[in-house]
């Protein structure tokens, strides 16, 4: 995770079953409780779709960022978490703890990957310092819509973990099956795209009307090759599978719902705009009963003013391959595993492009700058489901190269992508 990420989590000031505040906790011996409720929290997660994040320097209440002691901070470290950890997790995981220094106060991330192939058990009990139970052998804890950590209480609750696993053992296999078949996608049908137009530019102006920034920004427009205005049942359906798709992988969910009142039904189907000057946030996305879904996020790095030393905009190289790599984990979970369609057209727009440069975000990732000649960059693409489920990413990264070139890079070396997306993906277990 990244400063920015960071920043981003502290600035939402809101849990989620993805992001639980603390405002202290000494890792030593003499603090087992506050270890042993920090354990639950990471368990409960590991069996969370997009695993989890729990943040230590917060208040409780207000979410104020007060950052931690130096002891606090100072014992803070992967290997101690970790071996605690495994003393009640089955199959044994690792997280990863992330210490960094923001606007002068420390904070302590535990970043909490999704399970890989089983969900996890906790597989010893533990009592607190009161003897009142706090862990207990054989659970299998979730997290739930209030976030807290829980054991499953529910069928259905069960057969949401289940899901999650079967779901990653299907793309396993479709992705052994690519390697041996290769197929080309359906082409979008000229009538497909014209019923399409009249929802995409509803869309646009919904955006104009609730979005003022005159920064750069992303579009996208994904939609089903062949039309049905009701392939969603209702307003309240679109919403809900924009809501179970949602990528939780960094520090700012994609798409976001907004939760101040700006998320509503219109006539077919769900929206949600988030302008926001706390968080520098200008996002807004549209879900219609056809299954077209049209997104637009300005960019973040113009929000936050950040520019070359010479004075260029930017737009930094390893968030667009993360960006890019979740809209397709997006696009995969809408498509192919709830509306269950065969072939989508995706189109990926790029404004405010001319005379930006790929930005390092940290020092040293680059070697030379790399400048758009281009005020808008536009990658379309007729995608198979199919190809979704077996390697989003591989995807993903045709539409980075593609982008990319426009920035005149032509060589990122495939293998440099793979481990960009490797860090991401990682952390969630996929």
């Amino acid at each position: 995770m990244t400063n920015h990420d960071i920043e981003d989590l502290l600035e939402s000031k809101s849990e989620t079953p993805n992001l639980d505040y603390k405002e202290a906790l000494i890792w030593d011996r003499s603090h087992r409780d506050g270890k042993l409720g920090v354990t639950k929290d990471i368990l409960a997660m590991a069996n969370t779709q997009d695993g989890g994040r729990i943040i230590f320097g917060v208040k409780d209440g207000d979410f104020e960022f007060v950052g931690l002691s130096d002891e606090s901070y100072d014992l803070f470290d992967t290997t101690p978490v970790n071996q605690f950890l495994h003393n009640y997790a089955d199959p044994a995981f690792t997280c990863s703890v992330i210490k960094q220094e923001i606007e002068g106060k420390k904070v302590v991330v535990i970043d909490v990957p999704e399970f890989s192939e089983v969900p996890i058990i906790c597989k010893q009990s533990a009592n607190s310092s009161s003897n009142t139970e706090v862990l207990k052998k054989g659970a299998v804890y979730i997290r739930t819509k209030n976030c807290t950590s829980e054991p499953i209480s529910t069928a259905d609750e069960m057969r949401s973990i289940l899901a999650i696993g079967l779901i990653r053992k299907s793309d396993e296999l479709l992705g052994l099956i690519q390697k041996l078949i290769t197929g080309k996608p359906l082409q979008e049908t000229a009538e497909a795209k014209h019923s399409y137009e009249e929802e995409i530019t509803a869309a646009r102006d919904f955006f104009d009307t609730n979005l003022t920034s005159d920064a750069g920004f992303w579009e996208l427009v994904a939609y089903p090759t062949i039309y049905n205005s009701e392939l969603i049942q209702n307003s309240v359906e679109a919403g809900n599978i924009v809501e179970q798709s949602i990528v939780r992988l960094r520090g700012w969910d994609l798409p976001h719902v907004d939760s101040h009142g700006n998320e509503s039904n219109f006539n077919k189907g769900k929206q949600s705009f988030t302008a926001s000057d706390r968080v520098q946030v200008q996002e807004a996305w549209r879900m219609h009963k056809s299954g077209l879904f049209v997104w637009k996020d300005y960019f973040k790095e113009d929000l936050r003013d950040f520019e070359s030393e010479d004075g260029k905009k930017l737009l930094f190289f390893v968030s667009a391959i993360y960006s890019l790599t979740e809209i397709m984990l997006f696009l995969k979970r809408v498509y192919a595993e709830k509306l269950e369609v065969d072939t989508i057209h995706v189109e990926l727009i790029l404004s405010g492009c001319r005379g930006r440069m790929l930005g390092e975000g940290q020092p040293g990732l680059l070697h030379r700058g790399y400048i758009c000649n281009e005020d808008h960059i536009k990658v379309k693409r007729d995608i198979k489901t199919v190809d979704l489920m077996a390697s989003f990413e591989g995807i993903a990264r045709e539409f980075i190269g593609e982008i990319f070139m426009l920035f005149n890079w032509n060589d990122p070396a495939e293998h440099m992508l793979e481990d960009w997306q490797k860090k991401l993906l990682g952390h969630g277990g996929l």
